[in-house]
């Protein structure tokens, strides 16, 4: 077949691709069908051009109806004897696949240019002719030539190095493209990670486009393979692919979904008509009311929805917000478990989501502190900033809680008690240095908030592969771990994240000057992430392409072959873009959208052990990993000296910080302890009181698993049995509630952050005999220490009234 004809065959692969998943309901016949009807039309399609489709049309419309047939039958034998392990490939047979898939893509890349674009575009691209040409600024004759040239030099190599000739590579290159789809998707992602400075080269959908291109080097003795099969009388094997297409959406896939996708007549000739049955409703809704302590609606409240169900838990969450009635209904949710976490709370609340009902999930926030001040930027009032509150520490995921007025006064309503971080936001305007604030229930603080540098702005798109727009695609600007935002006090303005709309447009109004991070994430989609420079009072422009994501399903199990259920499957540490999962009773595991390229997957099975693994994702790979966790042990014993074992508890803490191991037991009656499934070397002991968090009783660090026992020795002196009383009030005398104050023990380098009750009272303790002050801070770096006292065994110390004067 002349080139010409050829590219006339695959201009219609789109077409062929569409038609084949219409008329048959199973993804995998449907690539079977759409490889048949490319072979067949090499061969015999007609050479007018206008007469193509409609041929194309009566053939993808045979093979769909053999297709189904033999697939029926096939269903029936195995179901009667087939062994259902048969079917899937070795691991050896996969290496050798991808041994082979890797050789034919690297003969691709072997090609010098311009030869070597010209095919990447034409068949991987799967652009037509005129458009390389355009694109490359080529006549479209020259186009044709080097599309001739390059395959000619594919052929000669792959002659020159098969020891067999043609027909050996021919046929090897016909198996290896015979694998499940998300394995034969690890092809393009390589090829585009090699094509720096030619072409993005990344759309997997168009794998099976261009390996038939490719295969086509290999046409004539294939062809002439098939002939000789027929001439012999046999059969033709049953489900070889040259190239088989991806099973996700596509503009042409889209109307599959529909409850009719085929006509009724060619329906009927496919597979029997389904019966009618009524219409079942599939999802429900929430109606969330929130209200104040006081029982009055808490209007322009945030909340996160997060609907479990999926192999991956929550989600991402559904960003919602309350009305002035406190209300906010919520549509269209699939059916199970729903968390609701409010913008001020730590705390999370659950609903059940129940298809074709409304229930309702009633939230009263309880009774924190306030928040008031004014935002300024160089001395002047900032009217209609917008006022963010974040409980993470890692400086992103916040939300809106408030706008300052016109004159830039601001007040947020019932934190809960514990520490936060708040920032604001304006057009043209670097973010605020977000302020750390703590306080307890019923406390006002006044926090002011600066802007101290013009900002830029940054907007962009984010597009699929197809080009299409990706609405509700979550974008990142700025760094999450940013060390600034680690310390104390005032520190660097938190990372931002938006949706983007219906044309998959977004926009930052305020970013911070620099060389700054931007990361996207939206469903079915590998993470992305990028570098971009924003320059103080100027529009910085990102575009995003979103690539199909990788995905990893697998069984956890021990060293016992025993599968491991609640284990905890993650990628990444919680940070945007990450992913987690936990298995099943049965040990299985799913995870979607991880990315391309190296990744590192953990299993963390707490007490019975923990593993992990570097993957290599592609474009809509679909991974297996069978993870086996194991770790060791490490054994001890208190030396109890007359102490209730009952009141003791041990924990066992990493010393390497890659190792986030950390555990706590209670000792049995002997004094003796356990902790098993430990990944690393090096560990830390700690001997607790019960009910205490802060001073232990014991320790020992560089402790090492083994067959030795640890032994612990226990000082009855440094039992807990001390107490700190107090009272914190203002100059005028009035009592202070929820400000915050640490007591501290001398030599010891942590102490707890607690805050006082509502009459600006404290009694804390019991804490081991010693040395001891207070420390209270209140509005920033406003501190106040107490006197230091000496208290011992069972001793009681107040320290009266404390004031803390700026």
């Amino acid at each position: 077949m002349e080139p010409s004809a050829i590219d006339r065959v695959l201009e219609q692969a789109p077409y062929v691709r569409a038609l084949a998943r219409k008329l048959v309901f199973d993804a995998h016949l449907a690539r079977d069908v759409e490889q048949e009807v490319l072979l067949a039309a090499l061969e015999h399609a007609p050479r007018e051009r206008g007469a193509l489709r409609g041929w194309l049309k009566v053939i993808v419309r045979n093979f769909a109806i053999k297709a189904w047939r033999s697939s029926s039958r096939r269903a029936r034998r195995e179901r009667a004897s087939a062994r259902p392990e048969a079917s899937v490939p070795s691991p050896a047979e996969i290496l050798e696949r991808e041994d082979q898939r890797r050789a034919l893509v690297e003969r691709v890349l072997a090609l010098d240019e311009p030869l070597r674009a010209v095919l990447v575009l034409r068949f991987f691209e799967e652009l037509p002719p005129r458009e390389v040409a355009r694109r490359l600024a080529l006549p479209i004759e020259t186009v044709h030539s080097r599309t001739r040239r390059g395959l000619e030099l594919l052929r000669e190599r792959l002659d020159r190095e098969s020891g067999g000739g043609r027909a050996v590579w021919c046929l090897a290159f016909v198996r290896v493209f015979w694998m499940p789809a998300g394995l034969t998707q690890l092809g393009p992602a390589l090829v585009a990670s090699s094509l720096s400075g030619v072409v993005l080269m990344s759309l997997t959908k168009k794998m099976a486009t261009a390996a038939v291109a490719l295969a086509l080097v290999a046409s004539v003795a294939l062809l002439l393979r098939r002939s000789e099969r027929r001439e012999e009388g046999q059969r033709p094997v049953e489900g070889v692919l040259l190239a088989p297409a991806p099973v996700e959406a596509a503009p042409e896939t889209q109307q599959v979904d529909a409850p009719h996708p085929v006509p009724s007549a060619e329906r009927e000739a496919i597979a029997p008509p389904a019966e009618t049955t009524p219409e079942v409703a599939t999802t429900g809704s929430v109606l969330l009311r929130v209200l104040w302590h006081d029982g009055q609606p808490a209007a322009d409240v945030a909340a996160t929805a997060r609907v479990s169900g999926s192999e991956e838990g929550h989600g991402e969450g559904l960003e919602v917000r309350t009305g002035a009635d406190g209300i906010c209904r919520i549509e269209g949710l699939s059916p199970g478990k729903i968390w609701f976490d409010i913008d001020r709370s730590d705390e999370s609340w659950r609903a059940e989501v129940v298809p074709g009902e409304e229930v309702e999930l009633l939230v009263t926030l309880p009774r924190g502190y306030d928040v008031f001040g004014q935002v300024t930027a160089e001395g002047a009032a900032v009217s209609g900033a917008e006022i963010w509150l974040d409980l993470k520490f890692v400086g992103w995921g916040g939300h809106r809680v408030a706008r300052s007025d016109a004159e830039g006064r601001y007040r947020v309503r019932s934190i809960e008690d514990g520490m936060c971080w708040i920032g604001a936001r304006a057009p043209r305007r670097a973010p605020s240095p977000c302020t750390e604030v703590m306080g307890g229930p019923g406390a006002t603080l006044e926090v002011p908030l600066e802007f101290t540098e013009v900002g830029g702005v940054l907007e962009g798109r984010v597009l699929d592969l197809e080009g299409r727009p990706i609405a509700a695609a979550q974008v990142l600007v700025g760094d999450e771990l940013d060390q600034r935002f680690m310390g104390v006090g005032k520190d660097a303005p938190g990372a931002q994240r938006t949706l983007c709309d219906a044309s998959g447009s977004f926009r930052f109004e305020g970013v911070e000057p620099g060389l700054r991070p931007v990361r996207a994430q939206a469903p079915g989609c590998a993470p992305w992430s990028g570098e971009i420079e924003i320059l103080a009072g100027s529009t910085a422009t990102q575009a995003v392409t979103l690539f199909p994501g990788t995905s990893v399903c697998g069984i956890v199990t021990d060293r016992a072959g025993r599968p491991v259920p609640s284990a905890d499957v993650r990628f990444g540490i919680g940070l945007f873009g990450g992913r987690s999962s936990f298995t099943g009773a049965d040990g299985t595991f799913v995870l979607h959208d991880l990315p391309m390229g190296e990744f590192e997957l953990v299993v963390d099975a707490d007490s019975r052990g923990r593993v992990s693994a570097r993957l290599f994702g592609a474009v809509g790979a679909e991974l297996v990993w069978n993870p086996v966790v194991e770790g060791s042990i490490l054994r001890g014993r208190l030396a109890l000296n007359g102490l209730d074992p009952a009141q003791c508890r041990v924990r066992c803490e990493a010393e390497d910080l890659a190792d986030n191991y950390l555990e706590e037991v209670r000792v049995d009656a002997t004094g003796s302890f356990e902790f098993t499934g430990l990944p690393g070397s090096s560990y830390a002991l700690q001997v607790l009181a019960a009910g205490e968090y802060s001073f232990p009783m014991a320790e020992l660090h560089d402790v090492h698993p083994g067959p030795e026992e640890i032994v612990l020795e226990l000082d009855l002196a440094r039992w807990p049995s001390i107490r700190l009383r107090g009272r914190v009030v203002d100059a005028s005398e009035r009592p202070m509630p929820g400000v915050v104050f640490s007591p501290w023990r001398v030599g010891q380098n942590t102490a707890p952050l607690l805050t006082t009750r509502e009459d600006g009272t404290f009694d804390v303790g019991p804490y081991p005999p010693g040395s001891w002050f207070v420390q209270v801070r209140h509005e920033g770096d406003t501190r106040v220490k107490s006197e230091v006292v000496e208290l011992g065994r069972g001793e009681t110390w107040d320290f009266g009234d404390l004031r803390p004067v700026p």
